[in-house]
């Protein structure tokens, strides 16, 4: 039952930051390979008709580096999650996930991977990286402390039982 309930949550850590950068992606970029798919399936006219965001600086902001942060996030998510079943340390699979995230933008610097090298979008992602971590971290804490208290119950109610 406890991995259960872990794996689920961590699922909803990867899935869930996933899905909302998508649709900030699509809401805020016209000419991307995800807009243009997210247009054909839905018409042109919808409700997916791209938000100037050049029009402010919160829009810039959300465009340009929130979508980078929800990625990164649940790709260390997803990291330290495997790597926490494969009894890697979460330092070491964050250390992955930010290795990841700054060869993508050297790639970029390089134009071998589509995109423009942004030097913010390595702090933005180290920084949603480590964030990543301290969830993961504080979630298998309160995780451990909830089955040391079913457990101590259940002995409890044994000792209950057996006088």
């Amino acid at each position: 039952m406890f991995s259960d309930k872990k794996n689920l949550l961590f699922v909803w850590h990867i899935f869930v930051p996933l899905l909302i950068g998508a649709v900030i992606y699509i809401i805020f970029t016209e000419n991307t390979y995800i807009a243009r798919w997210a247009r054909g399936v839905f018409e042109e006219n919808a409700i997916l008709s791209y938000w100037n965001y050049n029009d402010s600086v919160m829009g810039r902001f959300i465009r340009n580096y929130v979508c980078d942060a929800l990625w990164a996030y649940a790709l260390g998510m997803a990291l330290i999650w495997y790597g926490d079943n494969v009894h890697q340390s979460v330092l070491f699979s964050s250390i992955e996930a930010i290795a990841f995230s700054c060869a993508s933008e050297f790639l970029q610097l390089a134009g071998v991977w589509r995109g423009t090298f942004d030097i913010w979008d390595i702090l933005v992602e180290t920084t949603a990286v480590v964030i990543a971590a301290i969830m993961y971290m504080a979630i298998m804490l309160h995780l451990s402390n909830r089955k040391l208290r079913i457990d101590a119950k259940e002995n409890e109610d044994e000792e209950c039982v057996r006088v």
